[in-house]
C-alpha cells in the first residue's frame, strides 16, 4: 500500500515539477510570437541566464 501512495506522490511532484519549467517556456513562446522582438529576447536571455545558474 505504502508503495502506491509513493509511487502516485512521485508522478504528481514530476508532473508539478515539469509543470512548472514548461508553463514559463510555454508562456515565453507565446510572448516571442505576440510581443515585439526586441522586449521578448530580452525577456528571453534573462530566462536562459537564470536556466544556466
Amino acid at each position: 500500500m505504502y508503495q502506491i501512495l509513493n509511487a502516485i506522490a512521485h508522478g504528481v511532484v514530476g508532473t508539478v515539477l515539469i509543470a512548472i519549467w514548461f508553463v514559463p517556456l510555454a508562456f515565453l513562446m507565446l510572448l516571442k510570437s505576440v510581443w515585439p522582438k526586441s522586449k521578448v529576447s530580452f525577456i528571453w536571455k534573462g530566462y536562459k541566464k537564470h536556466e544556466k545558474n
